[in-house]
C-alpha cells in the first residue's frame, strides 16, 4: 500500500473513532423535571407586616394621688362590668372620713340640743317683751292721766312724778326684753352658722367618700386588659395611665405600598399570622382601605409611598393584644383555569414560552398568560389539558433536544 492511502485509511479510522466516542454525547436525553397542565385554582396574594389593635379601646387613668395597693388583674384577663380591676391605698383618707363624721356627729347632737332650748328661749322673750310693753303702755296712760289731774289741781306734784318714774321703769323693762329677744335672735343666727357647718361637713364626707370609691377602679363594661402600666405599691399622681383596655374584636393595621394596595378592596380576605400568635393563621376581612396615600420613610432611610390598610379578625385568638406584631397576607385575584408551575415559563424575544414534552423532544412553545400566582400560572393559550412541560429548563436546552423525565431529586442530584 502506497503512502497516500496510507494516509486515507488513518484518517478513516479516526473519524470513525471519533464518532464512536461522541455520539452518546451528542445524542444522550437530557435529564429533566417536568409538570402536566391540568385545572387549579391559582391566587394572588399581597403580603406585609401591620400590628393588632382593639376595635375600642379605653384607657383607665388615675383620678387622684395615690399609692396602689393591690391589684387583681393582668394583661389578657377578661373583666365585666363591676370588676375591680385596682385599689389605690385609702388608709389616710378613710381616718380623714371619719374624723370629719365625728366632728359632724357632735355638732348635730349640739344644733339639736340648741333648737329645742331656743324654741323655749324665743317663746320666753317674745312674751316677756309683749308683757312689758303692755305695762309700759298702762304706764303711759296712767301718766297721762296724772298729768290732767295734775293741772286740774287734783293730786299733788309728788304723785306725778312717782307716775313718771313708772313709765320710765318700764320703759327700761322693754328695752331688757327687746335686748333678751335680740340676744335669742342672735342665738338663733349661730345656729344658721352652724348648720351651715354640718352641710359642708356633710358635702366634705361626701367628697372623701367619693374619692375612696374612685380609688377602688372598676370597669363599666365587659372589656380584656390589653396593658398594665402599674404594679401594686407605685405611687400614682392624678391623670397617670393605669391600664389600657380592650374590646373583644380585633383589628389589624398595615400600611402597603402604593403599588400593592392597588388591587386591595373592602371584602378581600386575608391570613393573619406570626410568631406572637404562635404562627397559627387566622382569617380576616379587609375592613378599610385609606383614599389615598401617605408618605412614610423606611427604616432604611427611603422615602415610600404607602396605604393604610385595616383588617377585622373573625375569631380573635385567645390571648392576642394589641400592640402584637403580625404578618399579613391578602388575597387580591383568585382565577380557576389550567396552570402550570412559574418554573416552567421564561421569557423569550419578549413573550412567555415553555418547552412542551412531545414524545421523547423538547419543543419550544409560545404561550399566553394569565393570573400568576406565588407558585402557578394560568395558561390562557398555547397549552392544553394533559400537555407536559419542562421545569426549570436550563440554558442548554434546545428545541428538539431529546429529554428523560426524572424526579426532582435526580436533577438536583445531576443523575
Amino acid at each position: 500500500m502506497n503512502r497516500k492511502w496510507t494516509v486515507i485509511v488513518l484518517a478513516v479510522l479516526l473519524m470513525g473513532g471519533g464518532l464512536a466516542l461522541g455520539y452518546p454525547l451528542l445524542f444522550s436525553p437530557r435529564d429533566v423535571e417536568s409538570e402536566v397542565v391540568s385545572e387549579r385554582t391559582v391566587e394572588r396574594w399581597v403580603s406585609g407586616t401591620g400590628h393588632l389593635y382593639g376595635e375600642r379601646e379605653e384607657k383607665i387613668l388615675a383620678r387622684y394621688n395615690m399609692v396602689i395597693d393591690d391589684i387583681p388583674v393582668k394583661a389578657g384577663d377578661r373583666v365585666s362590668a363591676g370588676d375591680q380591676l385596682a385599689r389605690g391605698d385609702t388608709v389616710e383618707l378613710e381616718q380623714e372620713k371619719r374624723n370629719l363624721e365625728v366632728e359632724r356627729d357632735m355638732l348635730a347632737r349640739q344644733i339639736a340640743s340648741s333648737r329645742a332650748a331656743f324654741s323655749v328661749q324665743l317663746e320666753s322673750a317674745q312674751g316677756r317683751l309683749e308683757a312689758a310693753r303692755a305695762q309700759l303702755f298702762e304706764a303711759e296712760r296712767e301718766h297721762l292721766q296724772m298729768e290732767r289731774l295734775f293741772e286740774a289741781g287734783v293730786i299733788a306734784e309728788k304723785t306725778l312724778r312717782d307716775a313718771d318714774l313708772a313709765v320710765s321703769g318700764m320703759r327700761a323693762q322693754v328695752a331688757e326684753a327687746r335686748a333678751a329677744l335680740e340676744e335669742v335672735k342672735r342665738q338663733e343666727r349661730q345656729l344658721e352658722v352652724e348648720a351651715e357647718r354640718l352641710v359642708t361637713l356633710d358635702e366634705q364626707i361626701s367628697v372623701l367618700k367619693r374619692r375612696i370609691d374612685q380609688h377602688i377602679i372598676v370597669v363599666q363594661d365587659d372589656w380584656i386588659i390589653g396593658e398594665r402600666f402599674i404594679d401594686p405599691g407605685q405611687p400614682v399622681s392624678a391623670g397617670t395611665p393605669l391600664f389600657r383596655l380592650h374590646n373583644e374584636v380585633l383589628r389589624v393595621k398595615m400600611d402597603l405600598l402604593a403599588k400593592d394596595a392597588r388591587e386591595v378592596a373592602l371584602g378581600q380576605s386575608g391570613i393573619i399570622s406570626g410568631d406572637a400568635l404562635n404562627d397559627d393563621e387566622w382569617e380576616a376581612v379587609v375592613s378599610e382601605v385609606a383614599p389615598r396615600a401617605v408618605e412614610q420613610v423606611s427604616e432604611l432611610g427611603v422615602r415610600q409611598q404607602r396605604v393604610p390598610v385595616e383588617l377585622l379578625m373573625k375569631t380573635p385568638p385567645e390571648g392576642a393584644r394589641p400592640g402584637y406584631p403580625v404578618d399579613i397576607d391578602i388575597r387580591v385575584a383568585t382565577e380557576t383555569g389550567l396552570a402550570i408551575e412559574r418554573d416552567a415559563v421564561f421569557e423569550l424575544d419578549g413573550a412567555d414560552h415553555v418547552f412542551r414534552v412531545e414524545g421523547n423532544l423538547a419543543r419550544l412553545r409560545s404561550i399566553e398568560t394569565g393570573l400568576e400566582g406565588e407558585d402557578h400560572i394560568l395558561v390562557i393559550a398555547g397549552l392544553a389539558a394533559g400537555d407536559q412541560v419542562v421545569l426549570n429548563p436550563s440554558d442548554e436546552l434546545s428545541d428538539g433536544d431529546r429529554v428523560r423525565m426524572v424526579s426532582r431529586n435526580d436533577v438536583e442530584e445531576g443523575h
